[in-house]
């Protein structure tokens, strides 16, 4: 072989390798908002690059199997999937679609990441795309009755989807969104989302676990003894009693259009004088006078809205001061690779008060360029990023956060940095 050819073969080599080895070429994506098991541990954990979970279930499930699943949070897949769901991925391992990598996450618990939701509303999903494909979405919803104790199993999930996007929506910054209207639920129940791709047989699932109501325990119906059930039949002898409706002589039921002179006595209803009727449009000049309510009094020069309160004014307790709406950015590498890496980027409301219509920034090292961004808009400008909302995010709540993750290459050697800015 001559040498000009063996260099070739060598570069192509190593080009197959690196193609190969790049986490782009592995990984895809998985439900946002709602969050995924595995995404809503990652945001948990997420601390200056690396992953420290703050949630019970989260560290329990890095304890069995490690911080990678989180790394890569939208990598739940099977490659010869083709769409399959029941009698494909075991019982029991729904939310790592049987893929061992994730089995930590199919751990029934009561206490994984939740996001709260309201039964029967519209509602704005997210599914951020870390490579897009072209493909079809099917939400599924747990059984009312649900158990987040146990194992789940194909027989606690609603066999028909209750959303279904085929094709799927058009890429919009980093993510697919489509609005859909939510089941009727009470309490903790899961929301299993699959993509399936046209493009190959793979698939790709996730748990997202919800709160319907806001509550983790539906109110439980009133219990009956058998055979004692309202509409029973015959009501069976040991029944508890039952309180009797009030009884009333023949005749003199309410409503009865003339009552039997044997009725008692009803309570007369308070009598006014013609034209004296509360509501009569004016009062006739023999209506007996009404006390006015009396109005509260003040000291000479002290009533509200006196120019300069006198001296003698009692003190006035002033009323409280809302903290004003404040923020902290966070920022750190989640995973890179030769050429790139993902970036995120969390903004915190510290205050008592909504923040609206937010900006945040961050600096990189130089030589980054952000190819594409989720959960917010972006510019760049030299090595600073500026963040704003989307339309669906404008205000964070006090105590909350939005997570913002972005993909970026990077060709400027060393290592590279995310480095914390400001928010307003």
């Amino acid at each position: 072989m001559t040498r000009p050819l063996i260099a070739v073969v060598a570069a192509l080599a190593a080009l197959v390798a690196m193609v190969v080895a790049s986490p782009s070429a592995q990984a895809h994506g998985a439900t946002t908002n709602p969050a995924s098991r595995t995404y809503a541990c990652y945001v948990d954990g997420l601390t200056g690059g690396q992953i420290i979970p703050k949630n019970a279930a989260c560290a329990a499930a890095v304890a069995q199997g490690g911080t990678q699943p989180l790394y890569d949070w939208y990598g739940v897949l099977r490659s010869d999937g083709a769409g399959r769901t029941r009698g494909y991925i075991p019982d029991g391992q729904l939310c790592s679609g049987g893929n061992t990598k994730y089995a930590a996450y199919d751990q029934p618990r009561t206490d994984w990441p939740s996001t709260n939701l309201t039964s029967g509303a519209s509602y704005n999903f997210v599914y951020g795309a870390w490579v897009p494909h072209p493909g079809a979405f099917r939400l599924y919803v747990t059984k009312q009755g649900y158990d987040p104790s146990q194992p789940l199993t194909w027989s606690m999930m609603e066999e028909n989807p209750f959303f279904t996007a085929d094709p799927q929506p058009a890429l919009d910054n980093g993510a697919y969104r489509w609005t859909a209207t939510l089941p009727v639920r009470t309490g903790r129940h899961i929301i299993y989302a699959v993509w399936t791709r046209s493009d190959s047989a793979e698939t790709f699932y996730s748990c997202s676990d919800v709160v319907f109501g806001g509550t983790a325990t539906p109110t439980p119906s009133p219990s009956f003894p058998a055979g004692c059930q309202p509409g029973a039949p015959t009501p069976a002898p040991s029944c508890p009693p039952v309180s009797p409706s009030p009884s009333f002589p023949a005749g003199c039921q309410p409503g009865a259009p003339t009552p039997a002179p044997s009725c008692p006595p009803v309570s007369p209803s308070p009598s006014f004088p013609a034209g004296c009727q509360p509501g009569a449009p004016t009062p006739a000049p023999s209506c007996p006078p009404v006390s006015p309510s009396p109005s509260p009094s003040f000291p000479a020069g002290c009533e509200p809205g006196a120019p300069t309160p006198a001296p003698s004014c009692p003190p006035v307790s002033p009323s409280p001061t809302p903290t004003p709406g404040s923020c902290t950015v966070t920022a750190g590498i989640a995973s890179a690779w030769n050429s790139g890496f993902q970036g995120s980027v969390t903004i915190r409301n510290t205050g008592s008060t909504p923040i609206s219509s937010w900006t945040a920034t961050a600096t990189v090292a130089f030589g980054t360029t952000v190819t594409s961004a989720w959960n917010a808009a972006y510019t760049q400008s030299g090595t600073t990023l500026t963040f704003r909302p989307m339309s669906w995010n404008t205000t964070i709540p006090p105590g909350g956060t939005i997570v913002i993750g972005f993909l970026s290459n990077f060709s400027g050697g060393g290592t590279p940095t995310v480095t914390a800015g400001t928010c307003r």
